[in-house]
């Protein structure tokens, strides 16, 4: 056979990709309009239907990757993570069945303001908002640009930094005129086909790529034109903003958790993590050995149990007196007090293992008896939970 119509069948071949692996790895969830976006997206657990209890853990907004959909997380830890709490994974535009339309770029922040939109038009505000790899930049970006609307975030493995070098050829062929559209919608399908397995083995390294993994996450989706293009562009801009974003690190007040693979070499830990911790004082880590890129396909039971106690305490402080007084002391409420205490004991010395009409100065440091009752409490001046004390005045 001729070259030339070898190409001209795989130039038409790859025009058919998009309603092919539409209809192949059709929509799981629901659509919802935002600032004129279709947002396609899974909402699942505890009060995702009418008359359902409401949820012990706070909610969580699920944010993926770069060329990937929200089949990712509904293939790996949405299961698990919906029998304790509720949780809406989303396709960011212009991946899974999310559109994205021509124009300006999407940034980081514009995904998160959009994602958030989404979850409180379900009824969802303030979620904890977690990113996997891309998605990392949308969860920063949250908890910089709207952090009113956030209890928190999770990097599982997410960018939180910039990086040095020009971005990777097929990425910077997407933004070629003509010839990126040209190649996006006509040789990218049997081309990409040839080769993505092997891509998949190189994400999920050094771990095992899963049973059935490539079909379970749809990966082909990836190879339709438009999330090519999308996805290009992502990558071309991505770490210029980050430079913009991460100086602002420091405003970050809400709790982070930083999920990492410690054998990540496509997000390298010391890159996007360890950079981190230094500057964002609510920020706690969990370092996986032996786990590369993607943790919640690696040990997703090991992901869903860390992510689990983590939400249990930002439940615990989102819903605790704060101490925000010189001295750590604050009236809660008339007449209850709150008294800072670290390790069982008040800033006085005083032990608080027999509670009852014990005799204790606040405020103006007059002697009250007060019923005290140990609860953890939420101090802005440490940025962390506390044993503290609160207190009732005896009558």
């Amino acid at each position: 056979m001729p070259r030339s119509v070898l190409l001209a069948l795989l130039a038409g071949l790859g025009g058919c990709a998009t309603p092919v692996l539409n209809h192949r790895y059709p929509p799981l969830g629901e659509f919802v309009e935002v600032e004129g976006q279709r947002l396609h997206l899974v909402d699942g657990g505890p009060q995702a239907a009418t008359g359902d209890p409401a949820p012990a853990l706070p909610p969580l907004l699920l944010v993926h990757g770069s060329n990937s959909n929200l089949r990712d997380f509904e293939a790996s830890i949405a299961p698990l993570l919906r029998e304790h709490t509720r949780v809406i994974s989303i396709d960011r535009p212009g991946f899974g069945h999310s559109p994205r339309h021509r124009g300006a770029w999407r940034n980081p922040a514009e995904q998160a303001r959009l994602l958030l939109a989404a979850a409180a038009q379900r009824g969802v505000e303030r979620p904890v908002i977690l990113g996997h790899s891309w998605g990392g930049s949308v969860a920063m970006a949250a908890l910089v640009e709207h952090p009113e609307r956030v209890r928190g975030a999770v990097l599982l493995s997410g960018v939180a930094g910039h990086w040095a070098g020009a971005p990777d050829f097929k990425h910077r062929l997407g933004g070629w005129p003509l010839l990126g559209p040209a190649f996006a919608h006509t040789l990218l399908w049997p081309l990409g086909s040839l080769l993505l397995e092997d891509a998949i083995g190189d994400v999920l390294a050094p771990n095992p790529v899963p049973t059935n993994y490539t079909e379970r996450i749809a990966a082909p989706l990836a190879l339709r034109g438009g999330t090519f293009l999308a996805n290009a562009r992502d990558m071309r801009e991505l770490s210029e903003w980050m430079q913009e974003l991460s100086p602002r690190y420091r405003e970050i007040t809400q709790p982070l958790l930083l999920v990492h693979g410690e054998a990540d070499t496509l997000v390298p830990w010391w890159n996007h993590g360890q950079r981190v911790l230094p500057v964002v004082a609510s920020a706690r880590a969990e370092l996986l050995p032996g786990v590369g890129h993607s943790p919640h396909h690696a040990a997703p039971e090991a992901v869903a149990g860390l992510l689990l106690d983590w939400l249990r305490g930002v439940e615990l402080v989102s819903h605790s007196p704060r101490i925000d007084e010189p001295g750590g002391i604050e009236v809660v409420g008339d007449p209850v007090f709150v008294a800072l205490v670290t390790d069982g004991y008040s800033e006085d010395g005083r032990d608080f293992e027999d509670r009852e009409n014990i005799t204790h100065p606040v405020h103006d440091w007059v002697s009250l008896e007060i019923e005290f009752e140990v609860k953890p409490c939420w101090c802005p001046d440490l940025n962390r939970t506390v044993n503290c004390v609160i207190g009732r005045v005896c009558e």
